[in-house]
């Protein structure tokens, strides 16, 4: 039986035979909790720092959730806005498609749009006596170029429209 300690032969050829370095990897480990832990209280501190709802002045979630004043807006969510445009366009329908009062005074009334073309298509369109050109202050046309008379077709004879 041999009781000398003999050096390993992988070692002459330059191999390393030793196990991992548990020390190291403990002390990596350590390091980088330590790294994360601390990266983490001073993301939140400067969060903290910078989010206004850390005050103690802003309103709780309770009171967030009421409806707000006169002047202040509401806010609305998916489902609501769907909603409230699905009943205007009903009661764009409505009206659209109705005869009625527009005023409770009964100054001025409304008709189908199907009635009120066909009043138009019979009667046309009476001139305004706006003899305006259509060219605006931003267009790119050139304003040279643009015809001075504006042509107004008038209808060349009056039918008395039948009542709604």
């Amino acid at each position: 039986m041999r009781t000398e300690k003999r050096e390993d032969p992988l070692v002459d050829m330059g191999y390393e035979i030793r196990d991992i370095n548990l020390k190291a990897i403990r002390n990596a480990t350590i390091g980088f909790f330590l790294f994360a832990i601390g990266s983490f209280a001073v993301g939140y501190w400067i969060y903290a720092v910078m989010n206004p709802a850390f005050n103690g002045d802003y309103l709780s979630a309770k009171d967030r959730r009421r409806i707000p004043p006169s002047p202040y807006p509401l806010l609305q969510n998916n489902l609501t806005a769907k909603t409230d445009i699905m009943a205007l366009r009903q009661a764009e329908s409505v009206q659209l498609k109705s005869t009625g009062y527009n005023d409770p005074t009964h100054e001025s009334v409304h008709i189908p749009i199907d009635r009120a073309m066909d009043l138009i298509a019979t009667r046309g369109i009476s001139p305004t006596g706006n003899d305006v050109a259509a060219v605006s202050k931003g267009n790119t046309t050139d304003q040279k170029l643009m015809p001075t008379e504006v042509r107004v077709q008038t209808p060349t004879t009056r039918t008395k429209a039948p009542t709604p």
